[in-house]
């Protein structure tokens, strides 16, 4: 597993960071996995890194799918998908030896 971290409020304010070098992308299958997709901005973003290599492939998952797609952001893999308002947020609890949850407010 690598880790991408990127400001998804500002994702252009600071550079992304990635736990290897860009190179080891290269001809690798990559699975994103975020929490909640929502516009897709944090997934698009997070699809740079990929794009300054050539990945075999590149896939998406995510375990909750808000469909308010506002960016070019295909989901492959959906845990749960929720068809709420702009207004309503989710958030999803994954703490190591907690329960997982994902609530609606």
């Amino acid at each position: 597993m690598i880790n991408i971290r990127l400001n998804p409020a500002a994702p252009l304010d600071s550079p992304f960071e990635v736990d290897l070098p860009i190179e080891a992308l290269r001809d690798q299958a990559i699975i994103l996995v975020d929490d909640v997709a929502n516009t897709g901005r944090t997934l698009f973003y997070a699809c740079k890194p990929a794009l300054e290599t050539l990945p075999r492939k590149l896939e998406v998952v995510v375990l909750v799918d808000r469909r308010h797609k506002a960016f070019p952001i295909r989901v492959d893999y959906v845990g749960l998908s929720l068809a709420t308002t702009l207004m309503e947020n989710i958030e999803v609890q994954l703490m190591e030896g907690e329960e997982m949850a994902a609530y609606l407010n």
